[in-house]
């Protein structure tokens, strides 16, 4: 009987050990939309800005989590090509550049389920391209590329489609360059929807 027990026991321990320390790791790719928010940056040349509206995000993510908490970790790689063209009176003006997007997060599941939505925080850095500055085709200006750090807020949910593959459509507004910024740089903000398919590897 004790013998029974103590094998039990064990046993039990060892279960709970494994739902404990166990965790799920995903990779996703993913891509959606890119909406600046920065005035400078979305008035159009004739109005003295860069004439940039809404864009387009490509990247890949991945997920870690734990299966008796409702947090999820990430770590994600995001590119967003920023590019306008715009012809006033007879002369063509046009502009390019890519945002790129590294981050660190958690997510907060809300309430499990085949559709789990949750809400988000992440710690940005985020890498601004070197960017041209065109006119009728000829290059008359070049920046070079630099970096800041900044956060993204958002909500999001996770729907499973296969055993093995989840779908995540998320909404965030990410801070670009909260901080490193030098003295009188505006905030570029940008308002940014992805969907994602995560494959389970772990």
């Amino acid at each position: 009987m004790k013998r029974s027990l103590l094998i039990f026991a064990v046993i039990s321990l060892f279960f709970v050990y494994e739902q404990v320390v166990a965790q799920s790791v995903q990779i996703g790719v993913g891509g959606g939309l890119t909406v600046l928010t920065n005035e400078d940056a979305t008035k159009s040349f004739s109005e003295g800005g860069l004439g940039l509206g809404t864009g387009y995000n490509y990247g890949a993510k991945v997920k870690v989590g734990l299966p008796l908490s409702p947090f999820n970790f990430t770590a994600g790689a995001f590119w967003h090509p920023l590019k306008s063209e715009e012809e006033v009176s007879g002369v063509k003006y046009g502009f390019d550049q890519t945002l790129s997007n590294y981050s660190l997060g958690v997510e907060m599941v809300l309430f499990p389920g085949p559709l789990k939505p949750y809400i988000s925080a992440e710690f940005l850095q985020t890498t601004f391209g070197e960017a041209t500055y065109k006119v009728d085709e000829v290059e008359v200006a070049k920046f070079d590329s630099f970096t800041r750090q900044g956060f993204a807020l958002g909500v999001g949910a996770t729907f499973t489609l296969l055993p093995i593959i989840d779908v995540d459509l998320a909404a965030k507004y990410q801070m670009n360059n909260m901080f490193g910024k030098e003295a009188e740089e505006d905030n570029f903000n940008s308002f940014v929807v992805t969907a994602t398919v995560y494959f389970d590897v772990l």
